[in-house]
């Protein structure tokens, strides 16, 4: 390690701690909680999406959604921070799909994979309200065109984090001088400054964006 960073003759070299993306360093303080507006690229899901939706047909009769990737690094990136659940014994979550039609409820969301999020928003009746005397999740999941502010004040307590969703939009960037394909999904989260500090809660958001950025860590 020493020879690699100090070449023959010359001073080490430094080595720089990559920076966590700009956009989730810093959060906007709302109603009790930190928010955190994201860009997150999905090109890379896009590319390998095909060849798994394939399998999906064979195994469930159905395909993996983009929200149960979102799902799956939600509950990755919050469980990321031990601090996050609070004493609660397991990560609880509750989608909210087809403008606030339809709720999917998925208990002890950290221990389930990808497919088993997709069997259980698949096996989901196709309308209903929030499951009366269900536990309050921790983290209310909504896809675009629902209104967050309408469900989170139906809920019996205050999650800990709150994700929305928007559509992907097709974008072209340059890195490295070079044009580069890009499919951007804007996310809003919030953490709920009562459980986390700031620091913390932008360590979630880091993990997050990450994770959406790189999808074959969520098969794991």
């Amino acid at each position: 390690v020493r020879a690699a960073l100090r070449p023959a003759g010359g001073p080490a070299r430094r080595v720089q701690t990559p920076l966590a993306p700009r956009d989730t360093r810093h959060a906007t303080r709302v109603d009790n909680f930190y928010l955190y507006s994201l860009e997150a690229n999905m090109a890379y899901l896009a590319a390998i999406s095909t060849p798994i939706a394939v399998q999906c047909e064979k195994l469930i009769g159905g395909r993996y959604s983009l929200f149960d990737y979102v799902v799956r690094a939600a509950v990755k990136a919050c469980a990321s921070e031990p601090e996050w659940l609070a004493g609660d014994a397991a990560a609880e979550l509750l989608m909210v799909l087809d403008k606030g039609e339809k709720y999917v409820f998925i208990e002890n969301a950290s221990g389930k994979t990808i497919y088993n999020i997709a069997m259980e928003r698949l096996a989901a009746p196709a309308a209903g309200p929030f499951p009366a005397g269900s536990v309050a999740p921790n983290i209310l999941l909504c896809d675009s065109g629902v209104n967050v502010a309408a469900q989170r004040a139906v809920l019996p307590e205050m999650p800990h984090s709150i994700i929305s969703i928007g559509g992907t939009t097709p974008k072209t960037g340059i890195e490295a001088g070079r044009p580069v394909s890009k499919l951007i999904l804007p996310v809003t989260l919030y953490v709920n400054a009562s459980i986390l500090p700031e620091c913390k809660a932008s360590n979630i958001a880091a993990e997050f964006k990450t994770l959406l950025e790189n999808p074959v860590l969520l098969l794991l």
